[in-house]
């Protein structure tokens, strides 16, 4: 799953050198997940991932790819996108929180979203400011949604 989003996002990110079509990415993180598996256990932190994730493809458009990142996190590719990602990840954001989770009820996430930019080098820059948006939103209250800077010239 994690490689087919790197060959994507690669494919996408050189879409976007060569015609200048915008995309965007989402990198979101569970909050507080090791609160689920130390109270709830591993299997019901697994179902909790993969409520996750049918939450995020009914959220997205066809078009759209995602993949889990790693742990708790995924990283959602949405081609043809510009300012309007940030919409899309308010919509994911609220989805997960207004659902409900097997035995745990309720669980939140935090979202960080960059934008193409003529100044990333390659799609690793996009993957770190989306990131660093991501730790931005954890570190000041969870629960949100964070659009990354542009890069610095």
């Amino acid at each position: 799953n994690r490689l087919a989003m790197t060959e994507a996002l690669r494919h996408e990110y050189l879409l976007y050198k060569r015609s200048g079509i915008r995309f965007a990415l989402i990198i979101l993180d569970v909050d507080h997940f090791k609160q689920v598996n130390d109270s709830y256990g591993h299997n019901t932190g697994d179902l909790v991932l993969q409520h996750i994730a049918t939450l995020l493809t009914q959220s997205i458009r066809e078009t759209d790819f995602v993949a889990r990142f790693g742990g708790e996190e995924f990283i959602v590719l949405l081609p043809d996108t510009d300012d309007t990602a940030i919409t899309v990840a308010e919509k994911i954001r609220t989805n997960i929180a207004d659902s409900k989770f097997p035995e745990v009820k309720q669980i939140t996430v935090s979202l960080g979203v960059a934008i193409a930019d003529p100044q990333d080098h390659s799609e690793d820059d996009l993957i770190q400011r989306a990131d660093i948006a991501l730790y931005q939103a954890k570190n000041t209250g969870r629960n949100k949604t964070l659009l990354a800077e542009p890069p610095s010239k």
